[in-house]
């Protein structure tokens, strides 16, 4: 699992992992979409819109050319993202 898109390293084993810091916004994306089967992933953010417009201001290349192939959909299917109150 990785928070950046490839080559970046892979991360250690793990059963949790809070991101924070001086990641790109699109950093939590790919850590929940490299996430391998059958496990599945939760993404917690406080704000729906404003994750999404930090996403769409960061304008990650790989998210542009790859969120609508049929793998993203798959791994993106695995996903649950909820609004932490």
């Amino acid at each position: 699992m990785r928070l950046l898109p490839e080559p970046a390293p892979s991360l250690p084993r793990f059963k949790s992992l809070l991101v924070h810091g001086p990641y790109p916004p699109s950093a939590p994306v790919h850590l929940t979409l490299s996430v391998p089967p059958p496990h599945h992933a939760l993404l917690f953010t406080p704000s729906r819109p404003s994750f999404l417009q930090a996403l769409h201001a960061h304008n990650d290349q790989w998210l542009n050319a790859h969120a609508a192939t049929g793998t993203a959909a798959t791994m993106s299917s695995r996903v649950t993202v909820l609004l932490a109150a």
